[in-house]
């Protein structure tokens, strides 16, 4: 019988049964349910076992009638068994090509062990990842892909994007460029790239890396977010072209060679460029010479430096930093130069002490610029720092005075983007119009009695009608003592809101003061001839402030000055609507205008308060 009626009968029934059998090739659970048990027990189910002895034909020779050459290496293979189970296969060798009668089909387009475990695949429907390294399963999903084996290939897209690390994340950068693959996608080249980025010193350390094309090591290091130092970056574009010289020209030299911002390496560091042996000591000399001229004749601001935005370098990769102490200070110094100009540390166990200090910077541990200068306030716990965008490398952060140990921790140190908005510089002190005055940017309340705790009168404001009626305010007795607020750091501020505790027909006079060290008390709202009610919104002329003192004068009942709620900055305007509240505008003594809120919500007896302020049963120790 001629051998193509074979190859045929053989194709026919190989079709028939990988068609009719699941792509998954797990033990199929052969249990019956009862309503189908009496047609089950006619029913024969050895699908696995057809799987089974289908696997044993991998690389056999037994009925093979077509052997694939890889590498010069042999592999006999199936024609009936690779065209049933893929489009390309099927196309190639019984779609009318030369390859559909030859005995010996040359493979170029993969490698040979990932070519064999694509075949081992293809007859046994399995593959162990585990086994395998990350290179060779972004072969594996590239050749899938070629392959239009699209089970494998979504399979292997699924792992690969729960498992993107600085060891694969180029080869898939670089494939993602190249094409996109038809039935899934691993992840977009600017997610990869961001990947990148966020990753960016283990990356030009990683063997992947030299995997990328001389366009795709171009695209990802002339990005101004991919920061590193520029050493590191040529180090490791020293490593690409050593790897790849086999296939470069001049031009693509030049292309790699121009992703490096040599104008932003010191002298030492140019020096280890000059012994390169890549390109020509004339071409190194003309561009050390550029790159110092350029560094000497033009502001450190007006060179292209890189800049990952909203990136804490503390906990980044790629953020090496040195901290080393001093008495009364530290130095911290990073592996290369930066965009900052957010800062935060945290003094202190969080909870206690008072510190002065002052922060500067510099780009070469000789010119130093002041970005903070704390050193005549009194600050506390964490302190959220903003300060103009600077270029830095060295930052020395100085304690002018402590009450507690010298010791601080560095949080966040980066350029951040995603807060600019609500953030204004003043002569160095940060000018929010966001609420400072509360737990969640560390104010503490330190004087006034509480009625549920402490720090109660800066929590976020509740209109629960409730929180009245159960009496949840800060007090203090007339004639005696204030309530006094500490902020975590100085802000400059110009407004200050706050809800005294409303009762019928119950008035208020009160003052409040500002001070910068808790010594040194400024007036800015004399209220004390004033029939204060409800809401209080206070406009003054923008000032530095840490401290906040509000003293009770006079009350229309009883003997006690009653608060619920404080904030700074107001986060009503003065023209705001209050539905169903009557606003009163008055002016202070220095003529600056504050308002008058009236009728804020929830009813008390004012007996029952002042019963209950003077029952040790109801009052609640100051913690």
């Amino acid at each position: 019988m001629p051998s193509s009626f074979n190859t045929k009968m053989i194709y026919f029934f190989v079709v028939i049964i990988l068609w009719t059998t699941p792509a998954c090739y797990n033990s199929v659970d052969s249990t019956p349910s009862s309503s189908t048990a009496e047609q089950n027990e006619k029913q024969i189910e050895h699908r696995d076992l057809v799987v089974k002895d289908i696997s044993t034909l991998f690389l056999d020779d037994r009925f093979s009638d077509v052997v694939f050459i890889v590498d010069e290496v042999q592999l006999p293979v199936h024609r009936a068994v690779l065209a049933s189970r893929s489009e390309y296969f099927r196309r190639l060798l019984f779609g009318g090509f030369q390859e559909s009668d030859k005995r010996e089909v040359n493979i170029s387009d993969a490698p040979l062990a990932s070519f064999k475990i694509i075949l081992e695949y293809i007859y046994t429907g399995r593959m162990n990842l585990s086994d395998l390294k990350d290179k060779v399963i972004v072969e594996l999903f590239s050749l899938s892909d070629l392959y239009e084996l699209s089970d494998l290939q979504y399979t292997l897209s699924q792992y690969l994007s729960n498992n993107i690390n600085e060891h694969n994340v180029c080869s898939l950068f670089a494939m993602s460029r190249l094409c996109q693959p038809k039935t899934s996608v691993v992840k977009s080249p600017e997610y990869l790239l961001n990947f990148i980025e966020t990753h960016a010193l283990d990356v030009l350390q990683s063997e992947d890396f030299l995997n990328l094309s001389a366009g795709a090591l171009k695209e990802v290091l002339t990005r101004d977010s991919f920061c590193a130092n520029e050493l590191e970056i040529f180090r490791a574009v020293n490593r690409w072209m050593i790897e790849n010289q086999d296939y470069l020209d001049s031009d693509a030299i030049n292309q790699v060679l121009s992703t490096v911002r040599y104008a932003l390496m010191s002298d030492g560091e140019l020096d280890e460029v000059s012994i390169s042996q890549l390109v020509s000591s004339e071409r190194i000399s003309e561009t050390i010479s550029d790159a110092k001229l350029l560094r000497n004749t033009v502001s450190p601001h007006e060179l292209q430096f890189r800049v990952q935005q909203n990136v804490n370098i503390v906990n980044g990769s790629q953020g090496v930093l040195d901290i080393n102490e001093f008495d009364g200070g530290a130095m911290i110094t990073l592996d290369h130069l930066t965009v900052i100009n957010k800062i935060m540390i945290i003094f202190g166990d969080n909870n206690s002490g008072d510190y002065s200090y002052y922060i500067d910077v510099s780009i070469d541990d000789d010119y130093w610029v002041r970005v903070v200068d704390y050193s005549d306030y009194i600050c506390r716990s964490v302190q959220d720092l903003w300060i103009p965008k600077q270029i830095v490398r060295y930052i020395r952060i100085v304690g002018t005075k402590n009450t507690v140990n010298k010791k601080f921790q560095l949080l966040e140190l980066l350029y951040n983007t995603e807060r600019l908005g609500s953030v204004k510089i003043e002569n160095g002190f940060v000018a929010p119009d966001y609420n400072v005055a509360n737990e969640s940017m560390n104010a503490i309340v330190h004087e006034g009695e509480p009625r549920i705790r402490r720090n109660f009168l800066i929590h976020p404001y509740s209109t629960d009608a409730r929180d009245f009626r159960n009496n949840k305010y800060t007090w203090h007795s007339l004639g005696l003592g204030c309530i006094r607020i500490q902020l975590a750091q100085p802000y400059i501020l110009s407004s200050m809101r706050m809800l005294l505790w409303n009762d019928r027909d119950l008035f208020y006079s009160y003052t409040v003061e500002v001070s910068i060290n808790n010594q040194d008390w400024v007036m800015i709202m004399n209220n004390s001839m004033e029939k204060a009610h409800g809401w209080q919104v206070l406009h003054f002329k923008p000032r530095p402030i840490v401290f906040i003192r509000i003293t009770g004068v006079h009350s229309s009942k009883g003997s006690f000055f009653r608060c619920v709620y404080f904030e700074a900055p107001a986060q009503k305007p003065l023209n705001s609507p209050y539905p169903d509240r009557h606003v009163v505008t008055h002016y202070a003594e220095n003529n600056e205008p504050y308002i008058i809120m009236a009728e804020a919500p929830g009813q008390q007896h004012e007996e029952t308060a002042d019963q209950q302020d003077n029952d040790p049963e109801y009052r609640c120790s100051v913690s």
